[in-house]
């Protein structure tokens, strides 16, 4: 599905559906559009900070065999998640243009999160006190982010 999803990011592929959630590309603009048994469709154009940490994210994960990978419909937008015995990663992109990241590492209660606005401010908001790590692939979306 990632790899499908990298394409899609690309401009190579003009739509990918999956759980539900579907991901159209209109010559760089993304809108996901999804539904769920539970909760209300959501349809939502992808942010600029949006569109760096999903595209960092599925670059992270794209060739890696060893995490599964789930794609799921929230209340209010979609999750991904990248997860393994070792760490746990998702982003949610959120219909009003926030997205939210987790991080966890073992079977822990706590986790590492960080939410990120539309115009890519970012703050912690997990409950690990002390040090913090961030994954490579959140460095690296906002570094994009703050250099343009």
């Amino acid at each position: 599905m990632l790899a499908k999803l990298q394409k899609l990011l690309d401009g190579k592929k003009w739509k990918l559906e999956r759980n539900g959630v579907v991901f159209e590309n209109n010559g760089g603009v993304v809108q996901v559009v999804a539904t769920g048994l539970f909760t209300q469709p959501v349809s939502f154009t992808l942010s600029t900070a949006q569109l760096l940490l999903l595209r960092n994210f599925v670059n992270a994960y794209a060739n890696s065999d060893d995490h599964d990978i789930y794609l799921v419909k929230l209340n209010n937008g979609i999750r991904i998640a990248a997860d393994n015995e070792f760490e746990q990663n998702a982003l949610d992109l959120n219909e009003d243009g926030t997205a939210v990241i987790f991080a966890g590492w073992s079977s822990g209660d706590y986790w590492d999160s960080w939410l990120v606005s539309n115009d890519g401010s970012m703050h912690y908001t997990g409950t690990v006190e002390g040090y913090r790590r961030i994954p490579e692939w959140i460095k690296l979306a906002m570094e994009v982010q703050y250099a343009g």
